[in-house]
């Protein structure tokens, strides 16, 4: 399962470029859905559009969406879940692609390790610093950040989505 994070009326950061994290995520879910699949593996993502996964009466959408998204994933019983953020924090030194998994988890930590190589080697091996944190869930950090900075024009945008399909793209953890 690929979960592009945010949807709907939770944009997620928003870029000084106006980029919506979610929007971000979604490219980023659909490239690694697309190479994924040309490997022959199942993809299911949690979201297919901009829209968040709750009802629009819901009286608070945050917390119907997190459901829908944990139910999706419970009914799919996948093997692994991915799920796509665009960290942001107000230290410029914390930066680079982040990869998070369980506490404890031998496993969790071997794939961490597995795709945080590739991101690095995907994307700007400058940006992309080690770090392995531990929680529920895989995350991709904030690489924008960096390139928003620089005022860089929307292709490199671009490239950072098809260098994070690639970094994590199955091929390199076989």
């Amino acid at each position: 399962v690929i979960d592009a994070g945010h949807g709907g009326d939770d944009p997620g950061k928003i870029g000084i470029n106006g980029a919506l994290e979610k929007d971000v995520n979604l490219c980023i879910a659909e490239k690694l859905k697309k190479y994924l699949e040309a490997d022959g593996i199942r993809v299911v993502l949690t979201r297919e559009t901009g829209d968040g996964l709750y009802d629009e009466t819901a009286s608070n959408k945050k917390v119907q969406d997190m459901k829908r998204r944990i139910e999706k994933i419970e009914e799919t019983d996948p093997l692994l879940t991915v799920s796509i953020h665009q960290n942001s924090y107000p230290e410029e030194y914390v930066h680079g692609a982040q990869v998070i998994y369980y506490t404890g988890s031998n496993e969790g930590e071997r794939l961490a390790q597995l795709i945080q190589a590739p991101l690095r080697k995907g994307l700007d091996a400058e940006v992309c610093k080690i770090t392995i944190h531990t929680r529920d869930i895989f995350d991709i950090e904030d690489y924008l950040k960096e390139k928003e900075k620089e005022s860089q024009p929307r292709e490199d945008y671009d490239n950072f989505h098809d260098g994070a399909g690639i970094g994590i793209n199955s091929e390199n953890f076989m």
